[in-house]
C-alpha cells in the first residue's frame, strides 16, 4: 500500500475502528479507516451520499465528467491509483487478468495522467483526478484505494490494497 509517496510492503489490510492515542490508550474522535499500527487510511464511506466528484476523462479531448452520474445506471467501482506504485499495479492487474468484474459493476480507474499512461484495461474508463482533489475530498489518504458508488448515489465499501480490492469487486452485488 502506498501512503503520500511511501509504499509500505508491510501494509496489507486496513482495519476498520477508531483511532486510540498511544500515549492514553483513549479514542479520538476521528474514526475511520486504519492500518493495524495506527496509521489513518481514510473515512469510513458506508451508506454516505457521494460529493460532487469532478474528474476529466483520460482521452485526447478529455472532457469533465462527475463520477457520480457515471454511476446512475450500474455501480461504479472508484479505484484509485498512484503514479510508480506496486501495489496499484496489482490491483489492476486484478481487472485485466478477469473481467467477472463486468457483471455486478463498471469499473473507473482514477489517478493523475502519469498514473493512468500505463494503464490498459479493457472496458475501464480512465479519470484523471486534477490535483488529487476527488481523492482528497474523500480523504483517502493511501492508494490503490476503492469505493463502490452505488445508483442511489451512495457508496458501499472502502478497500486498500489488493486484496481488498478484488473482494470488494466480487461481493458486488450483480446487477437484475
Amino acid at each position: 500500500m502506498c501512503i503520500g509517496a511511501v509504499c509500505a510492503p508491510g501494509i496489507i489490510r486496513a482495519v476498520q475502528r477508531s483511532p486510540r492515542s498511544a500515549q492514553t490508550g483513549e479514542e479520538q474522535a476521528r474514526p475511520g479507516v486504519y492500518t493495524e499500527d495506527g496509521t489513518y487510511l481514510g473515512a469510513d464511506l458506508e451508506g454516505q451520499p457521494a460529493p460532487p466528484m469532478p474528474l476529466v476523462a483520460h482521452e485526447p479531448d478529455g472532457g469533465l465528467v462527475d463520477a457520480s452520474r457515471l454511476a446512475q445506471r450500474r455501480p461504479l467501482l472508484l479505484v484509485f491509483v498512484s503514479h510508480d506504485c506496486q501495489f496499484c499495479a496489482d490491483a489492476v492487474a486484478y481487472f485485466s487478468q478477469d473481467v467477472a468484474w463486468m457483471h455486478r459493476h463498471d469499473l473507473a480507474l482514477v489517478g493523475s495522467a502519469a498514473a493512468l499512461d500505463k494503464v490498459e484495461v479493457a472496458y475501464a474508463r480512465l479519470l484523471v483526478d486534477p490535483f488529487g482533489a476527488t481523492k482528497s475530498r474523500l480523504d483517502l489518504t493511501a492508494t490503490p484505494a476503492a469505493v463502490l458508488l452505488h445508483t442511489d448515489g451512495t457508496f458501499s465499501g472502502l478497500a486498500f490494497g489488493p486484496q481488498e480490492i478484488y473482494e470488494l469487486s466480487v461481493g458486488a452485488p450483480p446487477q437484475d
